[in-house]
């Protein structure tokens, strides 16, 4: 078939399509050259306009750029005119036109054929009479940086080629403006970089420390000044250890003293640089010949995604080496130290450590007042002074703190008088302070001169305001003691006057009542009366024993009893519980059992009147606590520590109702008694509950050791152990059946009772005159006196306590007279029977004791001690 010949129409319609298809390829072209040589985006889109417009043929064309958030960054225009303004504003406002709003919402190209009824406002509308729009996306990859728009005639608006040619055109352009956006951003990188490397140059130099930055090949890429100068300092060239440098080099390359802390160093670099280690740090000596130095170097990874950089630092530590050297010896000066010996080393020290002319350790003693504890001035120790805080530097430290002023104190504290009194120019200052970190004194240096204190100066103040602090404390803990210490004494002082002066006052009475009961004893008595008086004369022992155990209880709390060391023969201690208790366990339906053992030697040396004590309140209280039982006491022998020591064990049985186990650790505490756990009006034990505690004191006393083993419902049982002794050379006493042989016969013999209670003397007078003695009577000490000079006395029975003249008065002027009877036996008959009283009595002058009531037989026992001729 015969293919049809183009019309001449057609022929037109063709040149006309390869016209604009020429002019679009030559718009690309221009574009694509504009973009290799333009350097801006916005020469970039302006000169694209005008080559459209001018190679294309448009009639118009107008780029919009826009940043991420879509504001209007710039627009170009060709071939608007006065219209552009228009547009630009519009654009500005964030209005798009309908062609832009289509193209930016759209995938492809946007095409209105017919803007002028289409773009309804649009500023560009009226222009458009007779002429299409086109507009595309300006997007490279996934940024799309604006839009194109273009006024094309109408033929070429649905135009595929026309389209595919304007958006290559599109795509070139979008490209270009990539190109520069990556251009601007590596110009940006490369100056951040740039400022950045200045910036460290400037701050790296600006570090007094010695800085150099490495490589992983140890090679130096940045070096401060402070490495340049030190190099040079210490004779080394700027270029041996400058950039470029192999640092590992130099250090592996050193020999000498130094040689094995270059090598450390090295391997601590090659460390951190391989990321085995996070930081490296080696303190090592660098002396000169001028002085000791000392360095610190340090090895920092420089921060990034993988090691292969390390910053390298050198810090000269010689002024921290030298203080610390200065702080220990402040230690080691002051270390032992303590009172006024470590006050006077600390202000001493701080003068010569800082070269100072004086220095203070004071103490607030009030709101306003500094009173000094210390003072060294020009090497010497001044008496201390007080003087007003208002004014003076020292104010400023103790409410703000460490204070330095180093030149021209005077000035700025007029008014302290101290300061121009010692023409002081230099001060500084450190607080002491308390635990509660309250500031309680002030520790301070003054100069005459400019001080130049050392960098740390504030720690070596420190160092030693903390040690003033303790002594602060120390002393006022001292002071609380002694105060304590005081009261306590003051207490103990005053209980004991009083116990002495109530035991003074019950015992008159009660030696009365015993001595009148005694009297009557040796009367014809019927059965009941005899029964009277022997429970009256129970009861009035039993107060005696309640009294002693009071005041030994007390002399024990005020440390005022001492042990006596004698020798005494243990089998009459033990022969006397059985008289004593024999009667009070039978009378309960108990047998008394009493069991020495033969190993133990017969005389010991010990403090006889302390065992009987803690062995009658043990045996006492068994037999309180068994009914229609057993009571055995035992004494058994126990190795001896060393030669000529002793110990027996002494055992207390019973079979009464035993100690609940909850009473067990509170059977020995003061005023205890094992009978009921809670308080009660019945009670089933006689007694104030003071013998155990008194037995577990005096145990104390005698070194001693004691148990309790008790079960309940069948007994207790006390075990108590006691260091004695055996006596060197002895000379035993005759034994009681050789004192029993000898003769009983007194002869008549004559004494003096002075004693200013009537009832005492009326029984001294029937019970001596019992006794077949003489007996003449005094009721004070110048009676007594007036009586020796009337007559011959072979002893005097002396109360001590007494009006007119008391006593020891009396006896020491016997003692001191001349007369014949200043040698005459007294014996102080007193109601004093605290611990120490029989012996102030006995170096007044008397020569024995007895203490008030006064039983029958001790007098009996006194009276054959000390009276020539008399047997008991």
């Amino acid at each position: 078939m015969a293919q049809e010949k183009p019309t001449l129409k057609d022929l037109e319609q063709r040149l006309d399509e390869l016209d604009q298809a020429n002019r679009v390829l030559s718009s690309i072209r221009k574009v694509n050259q504009l973009i290799l040589r333009v350097k801006d985006s916005e020469s970039l889109v302006q000169g694209a306009c005008d080559r459209l417009v001018e190679t294309r043929g448009y009639y118009n064309a107008w780029i919009a750029l826009f940043d991420r958030a879509w504001g209007l960054l710039h627009a170009a225009e060709s071939g608007l005119g006065q219209l552009f303004p228009a547009l630009s504003e519009r654009l500005r406002q964030g209005r798009l036109p309908p062609c832009a709003e289509q193209a930016m919402a759209g995938s492809g190209a946007a095409v209105i054929e017919d803007p002028f009824a289409a773009c309804t406002g649009c500023p560009l509308a009226s222009s458009y009479a007779g002429r299409s729009g086109l507009s595309l996306r300006l997007e490279h990859g996934r940024r799309t940086f604006g839009l194109l728009v273009v006024s094309i005639p109408t033929q070429f608006a649905s135009s595929r080629q026309e389209i595919d040619l304007l958006r290559e055109v599109a795509e070139d352009i979008a490209f270009g403006l990539h190109k520069l956006e990556l251009e601007e951003q590596s110009t940006q990188a490369e100056e951040a970089l740039r400022q950045s490397r200045d910036f460290l140059r400037l701050a790296v130099d600006g570090l007094a420390a010695n800085i150099a930055l490495v490589n992983r090949q140890g090679e130096i890429l940045l070096t401060n000044r402070s490495w340049r100068e030190f190099a040079e300092a210490n004779g080394l060239s700027a270029e041996a250890v400058s950039e470029g440098v192999n640092y590992l080099a130099i250090c592996d390359q050193a020999a000498g003293d130094e040689a094995g802390e270059a090598a450390a160093f090295a391997a601590g670099i090659r460390s951190v640089l391989s990321g085995g280690r996070q930081s490296f740090e080696l303190e090592y000596p660098c002396h000169s010949k001028e002085k000791e130095r000392w360095f610190v170097g340090r090895v920092t990874p420089v921060p990034g995604e993988s090691p292969g950089y390390a910053a390298i630092a050198h810090e000269d530590i010689t002024e921290r080496k030298q203080a610390d050297r200065t702080l220990r010896r402040l230690v080691e000066t002051t270390v032992g130290r303590s009172g006024q010996e470590c006050l006077d080393k600390i202000v001493s020290e701080l003068c010569r450590l800082l070269d100072l002319h004086a220095a203070i350790v004071g103490e607030l003693v009030d709101e306003g007042t500094v009173q000094t504890r210390a003072v060294c001035v020009d090497g010497q120790e001044v008496q201390n002074f007080a003087y007003p805080l208002q004014g003076t530097p020292c104010e400023d430290v103790a409410s703000k703190g460490p204070c330095l002023y180093p030149r021209g104190v005077q000035g700025l504290f007029p008014d302290d008088a101290m300061l121009m009194d010692m023409d002081i120019q230099g001060y500084l200052g450190t607080p002491i302070l308390n635990r509660q970190g309250q500031a309680v004194g002030v520790l301070c240096g003054l100069s005459r001169d400019t001080i130049t204190a050392p960098p740390m100066w504030q720690d070596m103040l420190a160092l030693l305001a903390a040690k003033a602090a303790e002594e602060f404390e120390r002393k006022m803990a001292e002071e609380s003691l002694l105060e304590a210490k005081q009261a306590a004494e003051a207490a103990s002082l005053a209980k004991s006057e009083f116990l002495a002066n109530m035991s003074h006052e019950i015992r008159t009475p009660l030696n009365g009542i015993m001595g009148m009961m005694q009297l009557l004893q040796s009367t014809a008595l019927d059965d009941e009366q005899g029964e009277y008086v022997t429970t009256a004369m129970a009861s009035s022992r039993r107060l005696t024993r309640l009294l002693s155990d009071l005041l030994d209880l007390s002399r024990i709390e005020a440390g005022k009893m001492d042990i006596h060391q004698e020798q005494f023969r243990l089998s009459e201690v033990m022969r006397s519980l059985e008289d004593i208790f024999a009667q009070a366990a039978s009378e309960q339906g108990n047998a008394l059992r009493i069991r020495l053992d033969p190993d133990i030697p017969e005389v010991l040396v010990g403090d006889s009147t302390r065992l009987t004590q803690i062995l009658f309140n043990l045996v006492g209280n068994a037999c309180k606590c068994t009914w229609q039982g057993r009571v055995e006491v035992q004494a058994s022998l126990l190795p001896g520590v060393g030669p000529g020591d002793c110990r027996v064990l002494f055992a207390v049985e019973d079979t009464g109702k035993g100690i609940p186990d909850d009473q067990l650790e509170d059977i020995l505490g003061t005023f205890t008694q094992g009978d009921q756990p809670g308080p009660s009006y019945t009670r089933r034990l006689e007694g104030a509950g003071l013998g155990l505690p008194l037995v577990r004191r005096l145990i104390g006393l005698m070194s001693g050791s004691a148990s309790i083993v008790s079960f309940e419902g069948k007994g207790t049982t006390v075990y108590v152990s006691l260091p004695l002794a055996m006596p060197e050379g002895l000379h035993p006493e005759p034994a009681d059946s050789q004192r029993e042989s000898e003769q009983d016969e007194k002869k008549s013999l004559k004494i003096l009772v002075v004693d200013d209670d009537e009832v005492t003397r009326m029984f001294m007078r029937h019970e001596l005159a019992w006794q077949g003695l003489s007996v003449r009577e005094a009721a004070h000490g110048e009676q007594a006196l007036y009586e020796l000079t009337r007559d011959t006395f072979d002893g005097v029975l002396m109360d001590v306590q007494m009006p007119v003249m008391d006593g020891v008065e009396a006896t020491k002027r016997i003692r001191s007279s001349k007369a014949a009877f200043k040698d005459v036996p007294i014996i102080a008959m007193t109601a004093y029977a605290m611990t120490g009283d029989r012996e102030t009595f006995l170096q007044a002058g008397m020569d024995d004791y007895l203490a008030k009531p006064i039983d029958r037989s001790e007098l009996m026992e006194v009276l054959a001690r000390n009276l020539a001729g008399y047997k008991a």
